[in-house]
């Protein structure tokens, strides 16, 4: 599940790739390196704490770790983030739709938010469920595609990088970082789904090891076509066309998976930390409900604004959760035991 939360529309189509490491040349793999290593690192943290501390809940969580007050500030910005992540995997799948087979945009998004609402409806079960069957897929297909660009294209693969000898390291930062605003809110609802501290360590670490795989993959071809790709809006889908209908098929199946599992995560997050709150109001379809159409309208923002403008801004965020889940696991856990 680690793995389909982390590879959504932006990372599939090739986007955040583009904007967050192809900029960088040769160190963007640094960076990207980097990023892997702290998704891991927190993933492991996050879900080690769960367990052990039997967490049923983000907000709950994020009071453990930050104290009740901050942890209430913390949840509500983390959940607009969510919220706004969902509706970029809406806006993601219309872009993508309309670049592909010239689908309308809007149908695009309002299909989409149709199946995730589907899966809404089977609460956490469905969204794991979807996350099992679908994660293969990304992998897979992933990997196949990306080696298939790199190993059909004579350009060298990894040019003189562009920027400072650490100005990779920034953007490593906040990619990170926003990406773990949504994974931590999903990981901390798994408290039951967790066998043992074990089982928690080594899920996040080959986690991110696969997540770095299937990136390298994506990554490599971005940058060997990087000029013709960085005004384009799904840069692996302008690749994808040029391989013939098979691969394009290939990547479009991989694509929509990536979109579908990152949006059921999402809007199932922002389902869990609304419907508390106005369950004397409102059904919990009745939310579901909510969610997905509040989505669809968000969705007409556009994918491109979502991903340069709104992720690094919330990426700030994810930064200070970051610094206080490490500090919680470092040292507050031990605290917790001496006394």
């Amino acid at each position: 599940m680690f793995i389909s939360l982390m590879v959504g529309a932006g990372f599939a189509t090739g986007r955040e790739l583009l904007t967050f490491f192809a900029k960088s040349g040769a160190l963007g793999v640094a960076g990207f390196a980097v990023s892997c290593a702290v998704l891991a690192l927190c993933g492991w943290a996050v879900m080690d704490i769960t367990f052990r501390r039997r967490i049923r809940g983000y907000s709950e969580f994020m009071s453990l770790v930050l104290g009740k007050r901050l942890g209430r500030v913390m949840v509500f910005l983390v959940n607009i983030f969510i919220f706004v992540m969902m509706a970029t995997m809406f806006s993601g799948f219309g872009e993508a739709m309309t670049q592909a087979v010239s689908f309308n945009y809007s149908a695009g998004v309002i299909f989409m938010a149709a199946l995730c609402f589907l899966t809404f409806l089977f609460d956490l079960k469905g969204i794991v469920r979807v996350s099992a069957v679908l994660a293969p897929v990304l992998v897979v297909g992933g990997l196949f595609f990306g080696i298939f660009q790199v190993l059909t294209d004579t350009a060298a693969v990894f040019l003189p990088f562009r920027t400072g000898a650490f100005g990779f390291l920034w953007p490593a930062a906040i990619y990170a970082s926003y990406n773990l605003l949504t994974a931590v809110s999903v990981l901390s609802t798994m408290g039951n789904e967790i066998v043992s501290r074990k089982t928690a360590k080594r899920a996040a670490f080959i986690s991110g090891a696969v997540i770095f795989i299937l990136g390298l993959a994506f990554l490599a071809p971005i940058y060997l076509n990087f000029n013709m790709l960085r005004d384009v809006p799904v840069p692996l889908l302008a690749l994808a066309e040029r391989g013939g209908g098979g691969i394009e098929a290939v990547y479009l199946v991989v694509l929509i998976a990536a979109i579908f599992t990152t949006s059921v995560s999402s809007g199932f997050a922002v389902i869990e930390w609304l419907h508390p709150l106005v369950k004397k109001r409102l059904s919990r379809t009745a939310v579901k409900i909510l969610v997905t159409l509040a989505g669809v309208l968000l969705a007409h923002i556009g994918f491109n604004a979502f991903i340069e403008k709104a992720y690094p801004l919330f990426g700030y965020i994810g930064l200070f959760q970051i610094a206080a889940i490490l500090l919680y696991f470092a040292f507050g856990e031990k605290e917790t035991a001496a006394a």
